[in-house]
C-alpha cells in the first residue's frame, strides 16, 4: 500500500499502548426470560441478550481505551465492538470489506480495493505536528474543525455541501495538498513528502493522523448529542489518489448515509 498507510499505521499504533476498561457504559443485561419446558424435562437454560442503552454523555472520553482488529468482515450488518459504545453499526455492500480498528477513537474500514479507507472518529482536535499538540485556538467542534481545515495553507479545498452522516445533518469537505505543502511529519516517507499533520484523538492522547502523497479527503462532519451533552461526529473517505476516490466514493457514502449511531443520538 502507499500513501494511506502512513497514516492508518500512526494511528493503529498510537492505539496499541492503551489499557483495557473496568466496564462497559454502554450495555446493561436484561434478565432471563421465563421458560416453558414439557412435564418431566430438566429446565431449559436461557440467556437473554444484552439490553442496548443509552449511551452516557461524556462518552467517548470517560471510556479507558480499547482496541480490536476485527480483520476481514462479511456482506451486511457490522456492529461496532467497542467505537461509539459499541453501538455503531453500518452495511457493507460486498464482500471483501475489513476492519483494522475498532476501538473507543476510531473505526477504520478498507474496502475491497484497497487504495484507502472510511474511517469514522468522535470530537477528534485539530493536530500539526507527532506531538498531537492541538493547535491554538481552534475550538473543537464541527465550525471549529472545518474552520481550521479551510485556512490551512498545507490544504486546498476541492469541494463543500450538504452530507449527510447516519441520519444526521453534516457537511463534506473535500481535501487535498496545497501545492506548496510543507511536510510537517519528520517520519513521513521520501516518496510521500510533503506529509500534512491534520487530527488527533481525545482517547489517545498521543495519536497522530497525517495524510501524504496525492491524496483526496472527503471528511464528513456533524454536530450530536447524548446523554445531554454536544459533541462532533466524523466520517472520512481517504483515498490515496483521484482515481482510487472515484471508485470507492459511492460505495462509502452509502455505508456513512445509512450507518446506524447509538440510542439516544440526535440532533
Amino acid at each position: 500500500m502507499k500513501r494511506a498507510m502512513v497514516s492508518l499505521i500512526l494511528a493503529v499504533a498510537a492505539c496499541q499502548g492503551a489499557g483495557q476498561p473496568t466496564s462497559s457504559p454502554a450495555i446493561a443485561q436484561a434478565s432471563p426470560s421465563p421458560a416453558v419446558t414439557p412435564a418431566g424435562s430438566p429446565p431449559r437454560t436461557v440467556t437473554a441478550a444484552p439490553a442496548v442503552t443509552p449511551i452516557p454523555g461524556c462518552l467517548p472520553a470517560c471510556v479507558t481505551g480499547q482496541l480490536t482488529e476485527p480483520g476481514p468482515l462479511p456482506a451486511g450488518d457490522y456492529t461496532t465492538q467497542y467505537f461509539f459504545g459499541g453501538q455503531l453499526t453500518v452495511t457493507l455492500p460486498a464482500d471483501g470489506w475489513s476492519s483494522f480498528e475498532d476501538s473507543t477513537g476510531e473505526f477504520a474500514l478498507r474496502s475491497p480495493a484497497g487504495e484507502g479507507a472510511l474511517l469514522f472518529w468522535i470530537d477528534i482536535y485539530a493536530a500539526i505536528d507527532p506531538g498531537s499538540t492541538p493547535v491554538p485556538g481552534v475550538e473543537r467542534t464541527v465550525e471549529g474543525v472545518l474552520g481550521w481545515l479551510r485556512e490551512n495553507p498545507n490544504l486546498e479545498v476541492l469541494d463543500e455541501g450538504p452530507a449527510t452522516l447516519g441520519g444526521l445533518t453534516a457537511v463534506a469537505l473535500d481535501l487535498g495538498p496545497a501545492a506548496r505543502a510543507k511536510n510537517v511529519d519528520p517520519g513521513c516517507p521520501a516518496e510521500l513528502r510533503p506529509c500534512v499533520g491534520l487530527f488527533s484523538y481525545p482517547e489517545w492522547g498521543d495519536g497522530f493522523f497525517s495524510e501524504g502523497g496525492p491524496f483526496h479527503l472527503r471528511l464528513m462532519a456533524a454536530e450530536a448529542t447524548w446523554g445531554g451533552q454536544t459533541h462532533a461526529v466524523y466520517a472520512m473517505i481517504d483515498a490515496v489518489d483521484e482515481d482510487a476516490f472515484a471508485a470507492m466514493a459511492p460505495d462509502m457514502m452509502a455505508i456513512i448515509e445509512g450507518a446506524e449511531l447509538p440510542l439516544g443520538v440526535s440532533q
